[in-house]
């Protein structure tokens, strides 16, 4: 049965009133270093919040590089200054924002999440002046300049809205401003064209106006991502995909119109909604690149859905629940091919179970057997067939789940996991998806998976 997907992209309407402030800033450095630390994807729950009218925007093109000498107080050198801090070292390390404007908890949640944003995968990489950033668009909003820059970052070109507040002692970088996003929304329908493009849209796509200089690179993150996913799974799927309204796999993408929102993925069939923060405050690529934070987003939120599709009969994990242990270790068996092979941002991508050194992995020189034995030891092993109905939640099943899936692609390789997965949809037991997928005797194949991990099942 060839399977249907189908993509939307819609406006997020969760929006709740904007606080008074009334408080003086209680924001501190050390806070923020010691959220960094304990991880970075502090942010992802954090709820909608409305924004006022924006000013007029006074954007002045600019695309001067940057020279050695600028005036000292001037904002063209606060942003050489800070393209060089971020070249130097990890973000969190180098910049102090400016403290007026952050009142609330919330506020300080989102300078955090800021801060690990600006250090997300460690320092950019030191260049010549000339060569380092170059200032594309400038403008002022809410009482701040902002400055768009082009930014080199390890191999690539990083674009990215930075934010800057005058006081006493200069220019100081600021958090992205409510009020440059005025909530005014562009649509653009399946089979137009994409700004300054030729390519023509397979779904439909809502974005802020102000983002709307990176909407290409979001339809090309996200078409990338899916091509390449549909490729590593066998999705069924060829292009031009169809991914019109009314199939089994619906997926929601709301690019939102405001600086204080991040990543967030929520449900788990059907449908997918995905919401991502502006572009603008994230920063992009120009060109494909690993960590490059749109990337990451879709690959993370694309990964599930695509699995569901390579099963054969995605429609059917809405209602039936049978075998979905084993879909769930082969979508984790794929992050962490993923996270190997990409390198996505872990601030937008989730780390796989086990984390990165599960073997097969390259950072492990355990072998998988010992690894997964290890796993299983002190713990009954359930009866293979038993799993397909077994609870999801119970982490000993998950983890027996995850040593069948290693230990088919330890004797059949990444091609016998996607045969596995291309017969568990259709399959209403182990058995039959063993004996469609692996071709094998189910017999034969449990034998062999109790000897590869050493133990014995009731």
């Amino acid at each position: 049965m060839s399977p249907d997907f189908d993509w939307q992209i819609s406006i997020d309407a969760e929006e709740r009133a904007i606080r008074q402030r009334a408080r003086p800033p209680r924001w501190r450095r050390w806070g923020v270093l010691a959220a960094v630390t304990l991880g970075v994807g502090l942010g992802l729950a954090y709820a909608a919040i409305p924004e006022p009218p924006a000013p007029a925007l006074t954007p002045t093109p600019s695309s001067t590089p940057a020279r050695r000498a600028l005036a000292a107080n001037s904002l063209e050198a606060a942003v050489q200054r800070d393209a060089f801090a971020l070249g130097a070292g990890a973000g969190e390390a180098n910049f102090d924002l400016a403290i007026d404007g952050i009142d609330t908890l919330d506020d300080e949640r989102y300078a955090e999440w800021y801060y690990a944003l600006l250090s997300a995968g460690g320092r950019w990489g030191v260049y010549p002046a000339n060569e380092l950033y170059v200032i594309r668009e400038r403008g002022v909003a809410g009482g701040l300049s902002w400055v768009d820059v082009e930014q080199r970052r390890g191999e690539g070109t990083y674009r990215q809205t930075r934010f800057y507040r005058r006081n006493r002692t200069g220019w100081h970088l600021a958090l992205p401003p409510r009020s440059l996003w005025s909530g005014r929304m562009v649509a653009v329908n399946t089979g137009q064209v994409v700004i300054s493009r030729t390519d023509k849209l397979l779904f439909d796509l809502a974005y802020p106006v102000e983002d709307e200089a990176y909407v290409p690179l979001i339809v090309e993150r996200f078409s990338a991502a899916f091509a390449q996913l549909c490729g590593d799974l066998d999705c069924g799927l060829e292009p031009p995909w169809d991914l019109r309204w009314g199939r089994p796999v619906a997926l929601t993408v709301a690019v939102r119109s405001a600086p204080w929102h991040t990543y967030e993925l929520a449900g788990e069939l059907r449908p997918v909604i995905v919401r991502l923060p502006s572009p603008r405050v994230t920063g992009a690529y120009t060109t494909d690149q690993r960590g490059d934070p749109l990337m990451s987003m879709a690959l993370d939120a694309l990964l599930e859905p695509v699995a569901r599709l390579a099963s054969g009969e995605a429609g059917r994990w809405t209602a039936d629940k049978g075998g979905r242990l084993f879909l769930d270790a082969v979508i984790n068996w794929q992050r962490l091919r993923v996270a190997l092979t990409d390198g996505p941002l872990p601030l937008f991508f989730r780390e796989p179970r086990g984390g990165l050194i599960r073997p097969p992995s390259p950072l492990s020189s355990i072998t998988a057997p010992a690894f997964f034995a290890g796993r299983l030891s002190g713990q009954p092993l359930r009866p293979l067939a038993a799993l397909w109905d077994w609870p999801p939640d119970d982490a000993g099943a998950v983890d027996q789940a995850d040593a069948v899936i290693a230990f088919i692609a330890s004797t059949r390789g990444e091609s016998g996991v996607v045969d596995f997965l291309k017969a568990l949809g259709g399959a209403r037991s182990l058995r039959a998806a063993i004996e469609t997928g692996l071709k094998i005797d189910y017999r034969d194949f449990e034998a062999d998976w109790q000897n590869w991990i050493g133990q014995s099942s009731p």
